[in-house]
């Protein structure tokens, strides 16, 4: 109907009506070009929360790994020191053989990473990381993905020196029966703590550990720092 009136406005050489169905016409392309903005802007705020409260999610399932991790890798701190004294020492008494191997075992076992990057992993995936209009809140997530590549090798060399000390360990496995004829593996301990190779393997293994203990509290202030960070991000949000 307009588009007809403003015909027969030209038609009639009405200028003054021409030039108000213009304004009319504009006004309206522009006032649909807002709605459809607006209705684009409510999206992509809602889906923002969304990511961020599923981010959160993941951050404090994290902190929870984190925590378990360090205090694993401080309980090896300690056995391995009591490893390394007894062989330092070179006795062990009769009611500490059990206590030595058990903490021997144990050295051979490792926490490894388990960053829960599910939804960061999607966003950036799927290009949606900019969704957070936070500049601060972003850098931060993204920091939480990337670490340098020393530290990667870091990671990995745990891993090698359990290798090698199960290698050597494996030497010293003496496999008796007790009395109902089951195999009952022990070490030979005086035998162990005889050899100068378990000390300085087991010494490498607990510097090592010593300093992942260290990476792990890097990133676990990483994630606290992400999660109060985004917890008041939605705290100030739900308040609008």
């Amino acid at each position: 109907m307009l588009l007809r009136r403003f015909t027969q406005h030209i038609r009639s050489q009405n200028w003054l009506a021409v030039s108000i169905d213009l304004i009319v016409i504009v006004l309206g392309v522009f006032i649909g070009m807002q709605v459809t903005e607006w209705n684009q802007e409510r999206k992509d705020r809602i889906e923002e929360i969304s990511y961020l409260e599923r981010i959160l999610f993941d951050i404090s399932e994290t902190i929870i790994v984190e925590q378990d991790s360090i205090t694993f890798m401080k309980a090896k701190i300690q056995e391995a020191e009591f490893v390394l004294d007894t062989i330092e020492s070179g006795k062990i008494a009769s009611e500490e053989i059990q206590i030595f191997g058990t903490y021997l075992d144990s050295l051979a076992r490792t926490n490894p990473l388990r960053y829960t990057h599910a939804t960061i992993n999607e966003m950036i995936a799927t290009g949606k990381l900019n969704l957070i209009q936070d500049i601060e809140i972003r850098n931060t997530i993204a920091l939480l993905t990337s670490w340098p590549e020393q530290w990667q090798d870091l990671l990995e060399k745990p891993s090698f020196q359990i290798a090698e000390f199960n290698k050597i360990k494996y030497g010293f496995y003496i496999n008796r029966r007790d009395e109902h004829g089951n195999a009952n593996i022990i070490y030979d301990s005086v035998e162990m703590i005889s050899n100068p190779r378990v000390y300085q393997v087991i010494a490498n293994m607990q510097s090592t550990a010593a300093i992942v203990v260290t990476f792990h509290t890097i990133f676990l202030d990483r994630y606290r720092d992400a999660e109060e960070q985004i917890q008041s991000f939605l705290s100030d949000t739900a308040r609008y």
